[in-house]
């Protein structure tokens, strides 16, 4: 066995190759559909898809619709979900994300912490926007 099967009360199911293919949770069933690169492709709760993945060749997510939302990737640097005023533009330096521009918005600067996690998120003017900090395996601190 490599993963846990029921955990407070919760059940879960995984395939051949350690993806997990359903779950009960509260009651009700979930299914998690993976494609032949182990890559997850749907979510779906009882007969209602609630998410839906598609990657290109190489991998990457290209395509996610979430709550009947759609979003189209650009590689790891736009993300659009159909308006100008929800299309994000990540900016990068030396390897690394830096700052995102959400709509036509100030850009706004991501600082990271020593694990390499985006933690605090702050406006062009300096004023902190957000701020969620994480243990060493992506746990929330606070």
């Amino acid at each position: 066995m490599h993963a846990a099967k029921v955990v407070n009360g919760e059940t879960f199911g995984y395939d051949a190759n350690g993806n997990m293919t359903w779950r009960l949770l509260d009651g009700a069933a979930y299914e998690q559909v993976w494609d032949a690169e182990n890559r997850l492709a749907q979510v779906k709760k009882g007969a209602t898809v609630q998410a839906a993945f598609v990657y290109d060749g190489d991998g990457a997510r290209v395509k996610a619709t979430v709550a009947g939302v759609t979003t189209a990737y650009v590689g790891s640097h736009f993300e659009w979900a159909g308006s100008t005023t929800t299309m994000k533009v990540y900016y990068y330096a030396g390897g690394e994300r830096v700052a995102m521009r959400v709509g036509s918005s100030a850009v706004y600067w991501l600082l990271g912490d020593h694990l390499g996690s985006t933690s605090v998120t702050v406006a062009s003017n300096g004023v902190r926007v957000a701020e969620l900090r994480y243990k060493a395996w992506g746990e929330t601190r606070y």
